[in-house]
């Protein structure tokens, strides 16, 4: 492990990545080349659940503006990530997965952006939709972000009014923002339980609390889309923190909030029907939905369970 050098150099680096990996990510050296290759130099904690392969660690050692801290036994991605963030001592943080990229413009622009707008807490950008080998595809980028309404989104200080919309659409990805140390320091650390949603998680609390958003419409960060990625191989998981989730935020949250949480929650519960269940909790978890008034989508995902389409 290396320390961030405090040197005159490091006084112009305004902006800190903050990386959660494994031992043997296949993609993590690429995601360091990226931010290696910023118009505007920038540090890079790179928190490994397990030991290091040595080509990580000697890419690692090579350069003063990249710390490795290792963390064994592995404590989780969302452990990592939250680790990585508290080690961070710059104006600004974002948090990049070890399997996405950035463009070389993103720490400028985006640091810029809440350079120029002081009022705003963390500013948002639009995707890319990055294949396995890195190219990007620019098709499916329009219908990534079509997806999650960023196309509808006028560039600059986010208005209070359409925070629900926001909300509603999933529109912030946590990949592509860049926030003050102030919202980290209000809202941090991660929560582990929520696991692969804890990301929804933070920015939800982060608006519902008071935190001010901007947007810019440049697609400057690639999500990586991939069938070893996290999001692909544990749905289930993924799914059981996200409905952790949406009832954190019902319970904790006023005015039209809750019912919306509840109504998200209630899907993503039916939607756990589809996978392997011990029969015992199936039958339980059905008969209590149903009573909720959900007995037509428990049956929908019954079915699909029993027909083997899980996911």
């Amino acid at each position: 492990m290396c320390a961030l050098p405090n040197t005159a150099d490091s006084v112009n680096r305004a902006l800190t990545f903050c990386i959660p990996s494994f031992g043997s990510s296949t993609f993590l050296i690429e995601t360091l080349e990226s931010i290696r290759r910023q118009s505007e130099p920038c540090f890079a904690i790179v928190c490994i659940g397990g030991a290091p392969t040595q080509a990580i660690s000697e890419y690692c050692e090579k350069y003063n503006w990249i710390r490795l801290e290792c963390m064994d036994p592995d404590p989780g991605m969302v452990t990592c990530w939250s680790r990585a963030a508290d080690l961070s001592t710059t104006d600004f943080l974002c948090f990049l997965a070890d399997d996405n990229t950035v463009t070389p413009s993103y720490t400028e622009e985006m640091t810029a952006f809440l350079k120029s707008h002081v009022d705003v807490d963390f500013v948002f950008c639009s995707q890319n939709h990055m294949e396995p080998d890195g190219a990007i595809d620019e098709a499916k980028t329009a219908v990534f972000n079509q997806q999650f309404g960023r196309d509808e989104l006028t560039p600059g200080p986010i208005e209070d009014d359409a925070i629900h919309s926001l909300i509603e659409r999933s529109s912030i990805p946590l990949e592509s923002s860049v926030f003050r140390r102030s919202v980290w320091s209000r809202f941090g650390p991660f929560e582990p339980e929520s696991r692969g949603a804890f990301d929804i998680h933070f920015i939800f609390k982060s608006l519902l609390g008071g935190a001010k958003a901007g947007f810019t419409a440049d697609s400057m960060m690639n999500f990586r889309w991939h069938d070893d990625a996290y999001s692909s191989r544990a749905r289930q998981h993924h799914l059981e923190g996200r409905i952790h989730t949406l009832k954190d935020l019902e319970e904790n949250s006023s005015e039209h909030y809750p019912s919306f949480f509840q109504a998200k929650r209630r899907h993503s519960e039916c939607r756990l029907l589809r996978f392997k269940l011990p029969l015992a909790k199936r039958i339980s978890h059905s008969i209590r939905l149903s009573l909720n008034g959900y007995l037509l989508d428990v049956g929908k995902q019954n079915l699909a369970w029993a027909l083997g389409k899980s996911g």
